[in-house]
């Protein structure tokens, strides 16, 4: 969370179940201060990249490395602790607990005492403009509130990268583009590199500062929202009359 920027790489990951390959010699990097944005087909290695890179999945071949360290070994915990966190397509919230108790959690599993933890997941909800959901019971929110408490829990603690999962996934568009200008100012407003998994192709145009394109586990194309926007490749296999 300091001012030092940071990277967050793939190197050559290649990623095998049962003999097919989930992904094939993907590089990828994203630094502090920038949104990447992660599109392709389903099935082109989207989770499965977001898993090697959060700890979740190793990979068969390739390297995963922070700031030049080898990070390939590590497990969720190791990245959690070094600030590398995500959501899931399933929001994965207590259901029993409130808002606040939600968000509580992470900060007290880093080793902030309770006190300091309930202080500091109020400041956070604050800042993202859902303070006023903090007591109610996780299992009576909205779909769309459910999304943001669960960026809201990515971001207690150490927040280096933010990895948001189809976080707009059944949305309404409107409901979607409120969620996106939140996630657009994550990089300023928390000092994070995000990066963010989408379908919809209007939100990562405009949301992110370089997209990265995925096709059958391999690489198709990268480069800025209008160079991809643009690409015959891309066009071909993926965005078609969409953009």
């Amino acid at each position: 969370m300091g001012s030092d920027r940071q990277e967050l790489r793939a190197n050559a990951v290649t990623v095998s179940f049962g003999g097919v390959k989930a992904l094939q010699s993907v590089d990828l990097s994203v630094s502090t201060g920038e949104i990447l944005g992660l599109i392709g087909p389903n099935g082109a290695g989207k989770t499965t990249l977001v898993n090697c890179l959060t700890g979740f999945q190793r990979p068969a071949l390739g390297q995963i490395t922070l700031n030049g360290e080898n990070a390939s070994a590590w497990n969720a915990v190791d990245f959690r602790r070094r600030g590398i966190t995500r959501t899931f397509q399933g929001g994965r919230l207590f259901a029993d607990m409130t808002v606040l108790e939600n968000v509580e959690v992470p900060l007290v599993a880093s080793g902030l005492s309770r006190r300091v933890a309930r202080r500091e997941a109020s400041e956070l909800l604050k800042r993202l403009g859902i303070a006023g959901i903090a007591h109610n019971l996780a299992s009576a929110l909205p779909y769309t509130d459910e999304r943001r408490v669960g960026i809201a829990r990515a971001l207690a603690g150490p927040r280096n990268f933010v990895l948001l999962d189809e976080p707009a996934a059944g949305m309404s568009d409107v409901e979607c583009e409120e969620l996106m200008q939140v996630v657009q100012t994550l990089p300023a407003n928390f000092g994070c590199g995000v990066i963010l998994i989408e379908h919809n192709m209007t939100v990562v145009l405009k949301v992110s500062h370089k997209i990265h394109v995925l096709d059958g586990g391999r690489t198709l194309a990268e480069g800025t929202p209008q160079a991809i926007r643009t690409n015959a490749a891309v066009i071909e296999a993926y965005l078609g009359a969409e953009v």
